[in-house]
């Protein structure tokens, strides 16, 4: 009501004010009353709120309207229709500045559409319209509402006299658009609405002096700090503040000197829109949180996309830090509600979705416990969405069932049929509201052939898992001839990670069969190790349904593709090229049959790629070096001295590239014809090997020098056996005594030779290799036996050039108990690294081995996936940072074990921390699910995290039992310790000529390092005490750097440290 006409207000207009106040809405129950504490008559609205023009759009306004309205209106009594129904015509207005802008004249404009224009017109928020109309005529919940109250809607221009509105103001446009005008004018400079100024104390009556004097009573006033223009303007509009009585029966009447416009204004707004001060349901701070307000209660919002699910309950309300601590803080929000009656809800996109009892509710990982209450007006300020079912739709006609908690995905109805699932309507929820529940295994036919959604490639599903089909095995394979083709399709997200495969032609099944598919079937693959390193493991029931199409094919090989010209050594699990036919030649005895088998492409494409193989027992040098080679074996180049070529019977020397030489090692020398194969030793000479015996061998110049098998086969050998007299070219007879040659005459020689071997003729390169001595020996000396050097195989066929060095000595504990034994101590849970390497696109787990180890074999491989907790060679990733451990701890390693836990696997992104992580998926930040997340992926810290890394997120419900990895033993269960077994040594030791070193017996630890399956019982066994006793004298453990105190019940983690006193 407009300030500037006296009121003659007296009982009976305060009994009407009360009625419309209080008796046209329905009385809310306790639990979603608005409590009046809150009320500030200084702060009754905001100025945000007040003059937010755009909180609501003609939908959501005509939307609350029908919420605050029976179904069924009383509007054929001859009556205007109530204001959910309301239509009229508006005329053209001409705008003026300070107040409302122009509109143009419009027909049939419902009421909802009219409020929005006005609002927009004169910078009024609706909300304080739609309010305003209830407070002054109660017409937002008139069922049968009368002309008057829509002739005096806002009040405008109405005092309370006979002759009631101004006829210039009268209807229901004049009166919105007049009155919003209005409450706009208030506080502008060029009127006379400036004396209550935003920041001085004001002062404010109960009630009207005219009133008072009709009851024969002062009411008094009350003095408080103005601290907004629209309140200003509430006052201007509406002159008195509320007392303490009409606060205190906040829906029904105070006392006689009790006035209730403003403090209706403040109770409509709270109860239907949220919190004045914020404008809104949703509120914060100007920094923190965002919290959805109910009543008293302030509900924390942690993931920001809720809040735009909620747009109907406002936008987002900035407050003061101490205004937002008088909300008492309750659960965190998420998508489950209920009403003040126990109707549960789900929220997504402004729409409000009803569960029928508790249990669906746990269908959907939610719990009734936790759910939030929402008042009746921001229930109704939801759309309504229906009934939700756990048949949820997707994009393109994807279907989704949600199952205990998780959501499996839909292939085609026919895996429906066959999983035996009865589905309920479909639901209008879309699946994305669901994005944060994690995947559970999909609903797709076992056999079945389809396309990756993600990925756009096919693959089959077999046994739970989606083998997808390499671009180059999809081109030359039919799979559709042997597995069931769909027209549905799965996401990767909803397959899982962990359940992806690359299938390719070389494949394992779980019987330890390797096979190749081709395109007429599978062949079984003996010593596949040839092959690759390890070919991908698949059930018995994908090889199972491919026909087997020939016979077995057996490595290593010559192979080539049908399309290429080129042929390849298939061989220690790479390929290599051939550069000539006269290298496969001298390859030959390399291979099981030299037979070129043609592969498939795909299969060619799988197997790693080598360096060029050079054919074996040829001499070669590069354009850029005059440094002869002599190709030894597969890996080999060894420097060979011009003067020692015709020994080894080379003849000639090929040129060949830097790139066909770079697969071979090309540092060691070899300067001696005296060579070994295997444990033999021979001399060469004359392009030929003549055996000799250790003994006699020591006598001759040189150190041995170790050729491969390879090489030693192709060298040609002399049916002689050299013993320590030769006789050179100019048939001069000599004795090799001492690393030198005396020259002897024929006497001198039967003389001396006695019941050696007789003298055997050797070429004059090779006698140039001995120096020549003076003088003749008296007697022949042989060299010390303990002095003579015992030939060593080649350790990997020579591919490993640096020596290993000999491991260090494991202690083995006393076989006699003692009073206090001392465990031994274990290995660390995870090896010290020799690097860092971080995966890069396209890069195998070979390559890697390549690159620090300069050898890709199996057990390599293992090496580095030991080290990072991997199960598979490809279970890598570009992005991804392995541990590369040193090369002298092979052997050494626990090999990973698969999870023995149900998880999804979460990839990081940039910025993200632990934290974040844990909010998502358990809505709760604490230490407790930090180390919940790390234990489960090998963390020892929770920054040790980087962007695209892939983290196993383990259920919720197993937090604190997983240690190592996998889900822990009860360290207080009782259990009768196992006997200590002797550690194994780190690493098998390489033969050598030396002894084997010897080692003490070690000294008790009372240091002990927590292995896998320990328990606090068993460890309080081996020291002899209770499990009591053992905790009181130990009292903590090391983790890492942290302390941690013991107590019984403590889970222990593999590497914690305990200090026994």
């Amino acid at each position: 009501m407009k300030a500037n006409y006296k009121k003659l207000i007296g009982a009976i207009s305060a009994a009407l004010l009360a009625f419309i106040g209080v008796s046209a809405i329905d009385i809310p129950t306790s639990a979603s009353a608005a409590d009046a504490s809150r009320f500030d008559p200084g702060l009754i609205i905001s100025d945000a709120a007040f003059y937010d023009s755009g909180s609501m759009s003609v939908a959501q306004i005509q939307r609350f309207l029908e919420s605050k309205l029976p179904a069924v209106c009383n509007d054929n009594d001859g009556g205007p229709k109530c204001i959910k129904n309301f239509v009229m015509d508006t005329p053209a207005v001409t705008g003026e500045d300070g107040r409302c802008a122009s509109l143009p004249a419009k027909s049939a404009q419902t009421a909802a559409q009219i409020i929005y224009d006005v609002s927009i017109a004169c910078n009024i928020s609706p909300k304080t319209l739609i309010v305003t109309l209830q407070k002054e005529q109660g017409l937002i919940q008139a069922s049968n509402p009368t002309s008057r109250m829509y002739n005096f809607a806002l009040g405008m221009n109405c005092p309370d006299t006979p002759s009631g509105c101004a006829a210039s103001s009268a209807g229901f446009f004049w009166q919105l658009y007049k009155g919003a005008g209005q409450l706009q004018w208030y506080g502008d400079a060029r009127g006379s609405f400036t004396y209550l100024k935003v920041g001085t104390t004001i002062t404010r009556r109960y009630q009207a002096a005219n009133v008072e004097a009709s009851i024969g009573r002062d009411c008094g006033a009350r003095s408080f700090p103005l601290k907004s223009q629209a309140t200003a303007a509430l006052y201007y509009y509406t002159p008195y503040t509320p007392n303490q009585a009409a606060l205190n029966n906040l829906y029904s009447t105070g006392d006689a000197c009790s006035a209730y416009g403003n403090r209706n204004f403040w109770r409509f707004y709270t109860d239907w829109f949220g919190d004045p001060v914020a404008g809104s349901f949703l509120i914060k701070a100007a920094t923190g949180y965002t919290y959805l307000v109910s009543e008293n209660l302030k509900y924390p919002i942690y993931d920001n996309a809720l809040i735009s699910e909620l747009a109907p309950l406002g936008k987002v309300g900035t407050v003061s830090q101490s205004y937002l601590d008088t909300f008492t803080t309750s659960t965190t929000l998420n998508r489950l509600f209920k009403s003040a009656t126990g109707q549960f809800y789900f929220f997504d996109n402004g729409k409000k979705y009803t569960f029928t009892n508790c249990a669906q509710v746990e269908q959907f990982a939610l719990d009734c416990n936790l759910a939030a209450t929402f008042t009746a007006s921001q229930i109704a300020a939801l759309a309504n969405g229906g009934a939700i079912t756990e048949y949820i739709p997707g994009d393109n006609g994807e279907t989704f069932i949600i199952q205990n908690g998780l959501k499996r995905q839909v292939l085609d109805s026919t895996s429906l049929s066959a999983a035996g699932i009865a589905i309920p309507a479909l639901s209008t929820v879309p699946i994305s509201a669901f994005d944060k529940m994690a995947w559970g295994q999909p609903i797709a036919r076992n056999l079945a052939l389809f396309t990756n959604k993600t990925s756009g490639k096919k693959g089959v599903y077999v046994e739970g898992k989606f083998y997808e089909l390499s671009d180059q095995l999809a081109k030359e394979v039919d799979f559709s001839k042997w597995f069931s083709t769909s027209t549905g399709t799965l996401s990767a997200a909803a397959i899982g990670l962990d359940n992806l495969g690359k299938l390719d032609a070389l494949v394992k099944n779980n019987s330890g069969t390797t096979y190749i598919i081709t395109a007429a079937g599978k062949r079984v693959v003996e010593k596949p190790e040839e092959f690759l390193a390890t070919a991908l493991q698949v059930p018995d029931a994908l090889t199972g349904a491919i026909p087997d199409a020939g016979s077995a094919i057996t490595g290593p090989l010559f192979a080539k593709s049908p399309a290429a010209a080129t042929t390849y050594l298939v061989a220690d699990g790479q390929k290599r090229i051939m550069p000539t036919a006269a290298d496969r030649a001298r390859l030959a005895s390399q291979v099981s049959s030299t037979t070129i088998q043609v592969l498939p492409q795909s299969a060619i494409n799988q197997i790693p790629s080598g360096k060029p193989a050079l054919g074996i027992n040829q001499l070669v040098k590069t354009s850029a070096s005059s440094t002869t080679y002599l190709i030894d074996g597969k890996y080999r180049a060894v420097q060979l001295i011009p003067k020692l070529a015709l020994e080894f019977g080379q003849t000639s020397t090929r040129t060949v590239s830097a790139a066909e030489l770079s697969g071979y090692q090309t540092r060691i020398r070899l300067s001696s014809p005296k060579i070994s194969c295997g444990t033999s030793v021979f001399m060469a000479s004359g392009g030929k090997l003549l055996a000799i015996s250790n003994q006699d061998a020591a006598s001759y110049p040189g150190k041995i020098f170790a050729l491969t098998d390879a090489t030693c086969a192709a060298l040609a050998k002399n049916s002689a056996t050299l013993g320590r007299f030769i006789t050179t070219p100019d048939r001069a007879i000599w004795l090799v005594q001492g690393a030198k040659k005396y020259r002897l005459t024929t006497s001198a020689y039967r003389t001396l030779r006695g019941d050696r071997l007789p003298t055997v003729a050797v070429s004059a390169g090779f006698a140039a290799t001995i120096p020549t001595a003076t003088g003749v020996p008296t007697e022949v000396v042989d060299v010390d036996p303990t002095l003579v050097a015992v030939p060593v195989p080649l350790v990997n066929g020579g591919a490993v050039i640096a020596p290993v060095p000999s491991p260090t000595p494991s202690t083995t504990p006393s076989a006699t108990p003692t009073a206090s034994p001392s465990p031994s101590a274990s290995s660390p849970t995870g090896p010290v690294a020799a690097a860092v390497h971080t995966v890069v696109s396209g890069e195998k787990m070979y390559d890697i081995a390549m690159r620090y180890y300069n050898i890709g074999t199996s057990t390599y491989l293992r090496h580095i996936m030991a080290a990072n907790y991997l199960t598979s060679s490809l279970d890598i990733y570009a992005g991804q940072r392995l541990k590369i451990p040193a090369k002298e701890l092979v052997g050494t390693l626990t090999a990973a074990v698969a999870p023995n836990y149900p998880f999804v696997v979460h990839t990081v992104v940039s910025g993200e921390k632990m934290y974040d992580i844990a909010m998502r998926y358990y809505s709760v930040g604490t230490s407790t699910y930090l180390r919940h997340i790390m234990a489960a992926n090998y963390l020892a810290s929770s920054l040790d995290i980087y962007p695209k890394q892939r983290l196993r997120i383990p259920a919720k419900a197993l937090v604190g039992q997983i240690v190592n990895g996998q889900v822990a033993v009860d360290s207080s269960a009782s259990a009768t310790p196992a006997p200590s077994a002797s550690p194994s040594p780190t690493t098998a030791p390489i033969p050598t000529a030396s002894p084997s070193p010897t080692t003490a017996s070690p000294t008790p630890s009372r240091v002990y390092t927590v292995v896998s399956g320990d328990t606090l019982t068993k460890i309080a066994a081996k020291y002899s005490m209770t499990l009591s006793n053992f905790v009181a004298t130990v009292k903590t453990l090391k983790r890492g750097t942290q302390t941690i105190n013991l107590s019984t019940t403590t889970v222990l983690w593999v590497g914690d440290v305990l200090t026994i006193p």
